[in-house]
């Protein structure tokens, strides 16, 4: 079996860990006749890409900033906090295979039987989110002593933002990617002209009480195309 961990420790750079990572997997698969291998191998190109084109990716972060100052301007009065990352090499490698590996479960669970390889491949191309932003939002109890209007008041801040954020996203050359369906939002406070792109974990409370809205945008550049995700949510501050 081709695995990652045999390649880190080479003391290689990271592109020279993924080529020789690629290959061994690609001449692997093809050996093996393992299309889900093939697949990886893909993914594993993305990120080599995304790598490649750091200083790209680096500027386009420095638009999605300007709406801190946005936030900073309008709600100077709201508490939160704005941080983004890149998904690392072993976080990405070890999402992707439980990613296929539930999939795969759940799908046999449902149906009594095994996905195809095609459906696993199309299953697996929305899995592109390499770089995500996490937006978390808190109404400070000192603008509203009660606790019911302080929640309310936090929770109609956060669909304001989520109903900005896309416009003010496009307008910098990112496009906003449907939500496909899934966790379509419920609450009034969302408009109807973004609801489409919104996994809504808020009006569609899961079992373990996650709470969040999740939307992603595509940005191309002339040699590939990424997805960034944000995630927006709530967060009490306990004061005395």
């Amino acid at each position: 079996m081709i695995k990652l961990n045999d390649y880190l420790y080479s003391g290689d750079t990271i592109f020279r860990i993924l080529d020789k990572y690629i290959a061994d997997l690609r001449k692997e698969a093809k050996r093996t006749h393992n299309a889900i291998d093939l697949t990886h191998c893909n993914f594993l190109l993305q990120i080599r890409g995304l790598l490649e084109h750091n200083d790209f990716l680096t500027a386009q972060s420095q638009q999605i900033r300007e709406f801190y100052k946005y936030m900073a301007k309008e709600y100077p009065f709201l508490a939160f906090t704005f941080k983004g990352r890149i998904k690392s090499l072993i976080r990405a490698e070890a999402k992707f295979n439980g990613y296929i590996v539930e999939y795969i479960y759940d799908y046999y669970v449902e149906r009594g039987t095994y996905p195809s390889v095609s459906e696993i491949k199309d299953r697996l191309s929305c899995f592109r989110d390499f770089i995500a932003y996490r937006i978390v939002i808190s109404m400070p109890k000192c603008h509203y002593p009660n606790e019911e209007k302080r929640k309310a008041e936090e929770l109609k801040c956060l669909y304001e933002i989520a109903n900005v954020l896309p416009g003010f996203l496009e307008e910098r050359g990112f496009t906003a990617e449907s939500a496909y369906g899934v966790k379509i939002s419920e609450s009034s406070f969302m408009n109807e002209e973004v609801r489409p792109y919104y996994r809504d974990y808020i009006s569609n409370q899961s079992a373990n009480g996650y709470q969040s809205l999740h939307i992603t945008f595509l940005i191309i550049h002339p040699e590939a195309l990424w997805k960034f995700r944000f995630e927006q949510k709530q967060w009490t501050i306990l004061q005395k």
